[in-house]
């Protein structure tokens, strides 16, 4: 059986992976915030997304999307939730580095 100080002493450990498992989430979702536009964009349909006289599709079948506002704009909820998961990553780190160790009774 696990005694109730070994358990209180995991706590802060677990909290501070989950620190870091956010920040490592949040900072993968502000990375490819633009690979993620890109494929939220094909999805939707470029030309719905950026307007048809936007979007310019070659003989090869490449595409060309010719609006980087309304990119950034479909950029902004990863951006969000990225900083979003940063910013509470560092909440939880800074809260468990600095709780006040408390004496074991006993």
């Amino acid at each position: 059986m696990h005694e109730k100080g070994d358990r209180a002493g995991r706590r802060p450990l677990l909290s501070l992976v989950a620190a870091i498992g956010c920040g490592l989430l949040g900072l993968g979702l502000c990375v490819l915030s633009g690979r993620l536009m890109l494929l939220l964009i094909h999805f939707v349909g470029e030309e719905r997304a950026l307007g048809p006289q936007n979007v310019y599709r070659l003989d090869d079948g490449a595409v060309l999307l010719t609006n980087p506002g309304a990119m950034v704009m479909w950029m902004l909820p990863f951006l969000a939730l990225g900083i979003a998961f940063l910013i509470a990553a560092c909440v939880l780190a800074l809260r468990v580095l600095t709780r006040p160790k408390r004496e074991r009774s006993g």
